[in-house]
Order: structure tokens, then C-alpha cells, then sequence
């Protein structure tokens, strides 16, 4: 590699409002570094239901056709972070109803109301044991890993919203997200840092945190600790 090219940090995230929301901040903070932002248009974790086993070959398959196509060499990569919406995905069953009427999932933070109740908690099982894999995990292909949550889901911890957004909303929510922060880096560092949903402790407590309870329901973050900020 030549001496004044830029190492690369290699961001995964579920979809195009992630991205938007948050690649103007990560190029500032991170500008000694190639910021690469993958978006996989799909939660990877539960795509398919794969076996809990073989999430680190599926993401690292991601991995290398992202390289391929943006012309990144993975001895280039620092390091893979990825964000992950939890879904209210460590709930206990008895948190999972069966809707009577409805054809629609509805989360609260709470509880999950769902027309399937079975499937969900299927699913549930299926990503809780994928997401303790991953966050257990140090290096995918012998390249860093680390991975950071937003509760329930990305609009949740950003603009509070709890309600089913369509893809129009979270768009516009996405843009004003980057016009309020894109050039005001420490108003984001604030912003992010906020006790009401910042979690407080380091990875693996947070991590355990977020697995206790509802908590993967309700709106906790832990992706200030990717910008060095830990909350006591």
C-alpha cells in the first residue's frame, strides 16, 4: 500500500437511511480514514433465517462484493463495523401476542402484536442467537469487527418514533438528520451521548443490557461508544 493511502473503515448498515444519516458524520470523525459505507438493503441477520452458525461466511461474502465493486482490497480494511436495528429481538415469548384481528406487525415498547406470533418468535430466536454471535465476535476473516445497536430500530433512537414509518418518512427523517448534523459534528457527539438512551458502561455491558427485558423494545443505543464517548 502506498504510504499516504488512507486506510479504510468499512461500515455495514441495513439501508439507505442509515447511510444518509450518518456517512457525512463518519467522513468528519473518522477523516484520517477511507470511510466505506455498505448498505445491504436487507437486515442480514434474519434474511432467509440462516443457521446462526453461518452468519459470519454470509457477511463476509457481503463483505468481499462490496470490495469487488467499489475496488477495495481487504488488506486495505481496518476495520467492519456494523449497525443493527435489535427489533425487540431478546424479548421473552410471553412478550410476542397473537393479534386476533390485523395483518400487521406492531411493535410498542412493550410488547410485539403480530398476526403470526410463532414466525416472530421463530425469527426472534433465530437473530437474538446471531446478534450474541457477532457482538461475542473480534474479527471477520481475520479483519477488526465490531457491531453497535439502535433500539428498536434506526428512527427510534434518532427521532423517537415508534410508529411504522413508510419509506417516504423515513427518508425526509433521514435528510433533515444530515442537514441538522452534517457540519455540526459536536452537536451530533451531544446529541448521541444523551442519557435517555445512551447506554451506559462499555461494549460488553451494553450488549448485556440490551438482552435483558425488553429493553431490545424500547429506544437504547449503544453506537456512542464507536465515537469514544462511554456514559457512566
Amino acid at each position: 500500500m502506498p504510504k499516504n493511502k488512507k486506510k479504510v473503515l468499512l461500515f455495514i448498515v441495513e439501508g439507505t437511511s442509515d447511510e444518509v444519516s450518518f456517512e457525512s458524520i463518519l467522513d468528519t470523525f473518522f477523516e484520517t480514514y477511507d470511510v466505506h459505507v455498505a448498505v445491504m438493503h436487507c437486515d442480514i441477520t434474519i434474511q432467509n433465517f440462516p443457521n446462526p452458525g453461518e452468519i459470519k461466511g454470509k457477511l463476509f461474502e457481503q463483505v468481499k462484493l462490496f470490495c469487488r465493486i467499489e475496488k477495495i482490497g481487504l488488506g486495505d480494511i481496518q476495520k467492519i463495523i456494523h449497525l443493527a436495528d435489535t427489533d425487540g429481538t431478546f424479548v421473552p415469548d410471553s412478550y410476542i401476542v397473537q393479534q386476533v384481528s390485523g395483518k400487521k406487525l406492531i411493535y410498542t415498547e412493550s410488547e410485539i402484536l403480530a398476526p403470526n406470533a410463532n414466525g416472530i418468535r421463530m425469527r426472534n430466536e433465530t437473530k437474538a442467537a446471531i446478534l450474541r454471535n457477532l457482538c461475542s465476535m473480534k474479527v471477520l476473516a481475520n479483519i477488526p469487527y465490531e457491531v453497535y445497536y439502535l433500539s428498536r430500530t434506526l428512527e427510534h433512537v434518532l427521532h423517537n418514533k415508534i410508529e411504522d414509518l413508510t419509506d417516504l418518512e423515513k427518508e425526509n427523517l433521514s435528510n433533515a438528520f444530515d442537514d441538522r448534523y452534517a457540519e455540526d459534528l459536536q452537536g451530533f457527539l451531544s446529541f448521541i451521548a444523551d442519557k435517555t438512551f445512551a447506554v451506559p458502561g462499555d461494549y460488553k455491558a451494553t450488549w448485556e443490557f440490551i438482552k435483558h427485558g425488553t429493553n431490545s423494545l424500547n429506544r437504547y443505543s449503544n453506537i456512542h461508544l464507536l465515537f469514544g464517548i462511554q456514559i457512566r
